[in-house]
């Protein structure tokens, strides 16, 4: 859809249902916000018309000069604890110096309740200077929060193998296969001749039952 084709783009855009009523059909409002992803759209989509153009000029004009304060794609408070704290305590900083050296009032530990936009992450990694920090900071992952989980029923599980990290992206959402420890059946199905060209084996293939609880 429309909000996948911009992802593409690196354009995050939000996606809101306004129902209609008794007019017609509920309709899909595709929403592009914030300085980022404004400024993005504008560079690699632009507008058609001039009346469109200049609206769009418009919104850049209003964003210069301006400081971005998103409250999207932020990176979780739990960084602080998971990497921030334990990388200042193996460099032996305090957070008195840590805050200090961002080039703020020491707050002690209330910092610590807040999330962190990407600016704020790549300031923390160069105090810090964490690695791990900086690629948070600088990939390509958009960072949103969990609504909800519902239940969809219940259906049969193939896991996809890829080769090197095993992650794939489906419905733009980075996932991984199941756990093995936790399926009720593994098969494997082996290729003598994929291994072995010269086989006489050719065109068979062995499916074999590594696991099965209910046997």
């Amino acid at each position: 859809d429309v909000q996948s084709l911009l992802l593409r783009l690196q354009i995050n855009a939000r996606v809101r249902l306004v129902a209609q009523g008794a007019k017609g059909r509920t309709q899909y409002h595709v929403i592009v916000s914030g300085t980022h992803d404004l400024r993005q759209f504008a560079e690699k989509i632009g507008a058609v018309g001039a009346y469109k153009q200049s609206s769009l000029q418009e919104i850049l004009n209003w964003m210069d000069g301006r400081t971005a304060n998103t409250n999207r794609d932020i990176v979780p408070k739990d960084v602080w604890r998971l990497h921030v704290a334990p990388t200042m305590a193996e460099a032996g900083m305090s957070t008195r110096v840590m805050q200090r050296d961002l080039g703020m009032q020491y707050c002690g530990t209330t910092l610590y309740q807040s999330h962190l936009s990407r600016e704020r992450t790549e300031r923390v990694a160069n105090v810090i200077d964490s690695d791990e920090l900086r690629q948070l900071a600088e990939s390509d992952v958009y960072w949103d929060r969990v609504v909800s989980i519902e239940s969809d029923g219940e259906e049969a599980v193939y896991d996809l193998t890829v080769p090197g990290h095993h992650n794939f992206v489906a419905n733009d959402i980075i996932v991984h296969n199941s756990i093995e420890q936790d399926a009720d059946v593994v098969l494997f199905i082996y290729r003598e001749d994929y291994y072995v060209p010269d086989t006489d084996r050719q065109n068979v293939a062995d499916v074999i039952v590594a696991k099965h609880r209910h046997v």
